[in-house]
């Protein structure tokens, strides 16, 4: 259990949902948990996989996808805010930022499509 009262359970499985429902989203496929392979003092491991971990200040979940048929390393962290839900930031773009969850998932669905441009062939 974490000292927020929700059980690392609940972080791990919160965090895969969010990222596979955002893949899907934006037409991303074959998503994998990567295991982080460095992490800092304090940090713990908290997925079988090794990919999803729990810092003081968020989950971060690492993840592989397919775009356009290529590969690409994602980052999908979530945020505590207090008194609201978690806020989900994905390859830098941050969910606060957008009046709308269509208008993150585009922005989501334009940097992963420009990640995937610059992955070799």
């Amino acid at each position: 259990m974490s000292n927020t009262g929700i059980s690392y359970e609940e972080y791990v499985t919160g965090l895969r949902a969010e990222a596979v429902r955002i893949f899907e989203a934006v037409g991303a496929s074959d998503p994998e948990e990567v295991p982080k392979l460095h992490t800092n003092f304090g940090d713990r491991v908290i997925s079988e996989s090794g990919a999803i971990i729990l810092t003081s200040t968020r989950v971060e979940g690492w993840f592989s996808v397919t775009v356009d048929g290529r590969r690409v390393p994602v980052a999908v962290f979530q945020t505590f805010m207090t008194r609201s839900p978690m806020n989900t930031i994905v390859l830098g773009v941050d969910r606060k930022d957008y009046a709308s969850d269509r208008d993150f998932l585009q922005r989501v669905r334009e940097v992963l499509r420009n990640e995937a441009r610059r992955v070799p062939v």
